[in-house]
């Protein structure tokens, strides 16, 4: 499996078109799918800017999904929305697409059901579990704004949402490894002290506790962080780290995708394949000389 996330599509880097740069770096991802051939590519979130991009970044997002279910025809190819991305838009191709083996998760399904109280949201966590062969299924779990966590408490409404999937997918798939894909700001992420560019709730009211969930899958791979990191606390969470760096603070990023390995009997492996930017950010002078 191939995980990336944070591709921000039709960013503009003060006040740059970095158009050139995305166009560079899917050339190099269609590379890399070419040289490995894995059996999926999970991108968790993020995919553009903000939730009304460019015709222009729409273009290079659509033609790359082309060229990539080309190279790889029985690649399962798994996308969810991030903070950035309009979901019911990243969505609404979504039957078209999953007849190319790509599926899309923008938006959280879920009916009204009505007992003996009040009633309830029920979320249908069967559309968010997907199998990639008989061995391994993902689970794809988009943003969860907070009118979907019906909690006071946002961290343990996302633990609990992420329990009750996990719980499902190894009731649908008892014999299978479940590799994880979410979008969200994980406690004790390291984020840039200075010129931060992820979009973080000022007080830490979207922040979620990882620690003491002890029933998760066996591997969790998440966006929304830039900078490549484990999840604190965990050996088996990790952001990928965006795919260039968003502001200047993050000019020494290493950035890339991770290439995760899953073997029947074998500790899951995850190596990274770095890839160099385009261009390099550089702040002069260099030193205060």
């Amino acid at each position: 499996i191939i995980a990336t996330s944070d591709w921000h599509l039709g960013n503009l880097f003060h006040g740059n078109d970095r158009l050139s740069e995305h166009e560079h770096f899917l050339k190099w991802l269609l590379q890399q799918l070419e040289e490995h051939r894995p059996e999926a590519l999970l991108v968790a979130g993020d995919i553009f800017d903000n939730g009304n991009p460019s015709a222009a970044a729409q273009s290079l997002y659509y033609n790359f999904l082309s060229q990539a279910a080309m190279i790889c025809p029985t690649m399962k190819i798994i996308i969810t929305a991030g903070n950035h991305d309009s979901a019911s838009r990243l969505e609404a191709p979504r039957p078209i697409l999953s007849h190319n083996n790509i599926e899309i998760r923008g938006n959280i399904h879920r009916s009204w059901v009505n007992d003996e109280e009040s009633g309830h949201w029920q979320i249908d966590f069967d559309d968010l579990i997907i199998p990639i062969n008989d061995e391994v299924a993902v689970i794809a779990v988009p943003y969860l704004r907070s009118d979907v966590v019906h909690n006071s408490d946002y961290s343990a409404g996302v633990k609990h949402i992420l329990s009750e999937l996990t719980q499902r997918a190894r009731k649908l798939y008892p014999t299978s490894k479940l590799v994880m894909m979410a979008h969200m700001y994980a406690k004790g992420a390291e984020i840039a002290s200075k010129d931060a560019s992820e979009k973080i709730v000022i007080g830490g009211q979207e922040e979620v506790n990882m620690e003491g969930w002890n029933d998760h899958p066996e591997y969790f791979t998440c966006g929304h962080i830039h900078k490549r990191q484990h999840i604190w606390n965990t050996d088996w969470a990790r952001y990928t780290g965006s795919i260039l760096p968003m502001s200047f603070a993050e000019k020494d990023y290493k950035h890339g995708v991770d290439l995760i390995s899953i073997n029947d009997n074998e500790k899951i492996k995850v190596q990274q394949l770095v890839y160099t930017p385009q261009h390099r950010l550089r702040i002069l002078p260099e030193n205060d000389e």
